[in-house]
């Protein structure tokens, strides 16, 4: 199989909190050959440009 470097990236996407655990049980009920990552949150602006928790 070929994968073209401009098509086979990653996709990101936004999740609400609350929602975060049914999507998951969604993808695993999927079986999708993939794998899913929480990677960071939206938090409220600050001063700061980066702020890691």
């Amino acid at each position: 199989m070929h994968y073209d470097p401009q098509t086979s990236g990653g996709l990101l996407i936004s999740v609400s909190p609350e929602y975060v655990q049914e999507m998951l049980r969604d993808f695993e009920k999927a079986g999708m050959d993939t794998a899913v990552s929480i990677i960071g949150k939206v938090a409220d602006k600050s001063d700061k440009l980066i702020r890691l928790f």
